[in-house]
């Protein structure tokens, strides 16, 4: 009987800095039999490559490993949208050991092994810009006289365009744009 092959996928990730931060994470998944030890993995802040577990070749055949990305961030754009390994398993000239050989794809197209690299680069989210305005924050028929309103940004929130409120319908304030360029949560201090 040959001797059986032992063989598995690695894929290389190159992360452009910024593209993923704190504890997001890409996932990769791979399909395919005889399926490999490990059949998922993810991508994160420090991760350099993603490696699926050994595959154990019995007999000569031809096998495809798709491997899906799953990427919830819209900020963090990957180079392909699917990849995929060829591994044919033959018998050596002497047929006393299957030996393998990869075909490696990227979008549909062969490419070489060092190729075989996901690509991550960040992309700027784009702007929303929100006013800020008070409902009812005033008893109707106040002497507005001596009134005013200010809106102060706490820590790393986006600062509004104009923090002195204008006093509108004699019940509301409206204060000035705000930008917001980061997903968050963020805080103001009202007076």
């Amino acid at each position: 009987a040959p001797t059986p092959a032992e063989d598995s996928i690695t894929l290389g990730v190159s992360v452009d800095e910024g593209a993923l931060e704190g504890g997001e994470a890409i996932s990769l998944s791979l399909n395919g039999t005889p399926a490999p030890s490990t059949t998922s993995g993810s991508i994160n802040k420090g991760t350099t490559s993603v490696s699926f577990g050994e595959i154990r070749f019995t007999e000569p055949g031809s096998h495809r490993y798709n491997i899906s990305i799953n990427n919830p961030y819209a900020t963090a754009q990957p180079d392909a949208a699917n990849l995929a390994v060829k591994i044919d398993a033959t018998l050596d000239e002497a047929n006393n050991t299957i030996v393998t050989q990869k075909t490696y794809y990227k979008n549909d197209s062969e490419v070489s092994e060092s190729d075989f690299v996901l690509n991550i680069s960040v992309v700027a989210p784009t702007p929303v810009t929100d006013s800020v305005s008070l409902d009812d924050l005033i008893e109707s028929g106040s002497d507005l006289s001596d009134f005013s309103a200010s809106m102060t940004a706490i820590g790393d929130a986006p600062a509004p365009a104009k923090s002195q409120g204008e006093i509108i319908d004699d019940t509301s304030v409206i204060f000035g744009d705000i930008t917001f360029t980061e997903p968050g949560s963020y805080e103001y201090n009202l007076e």
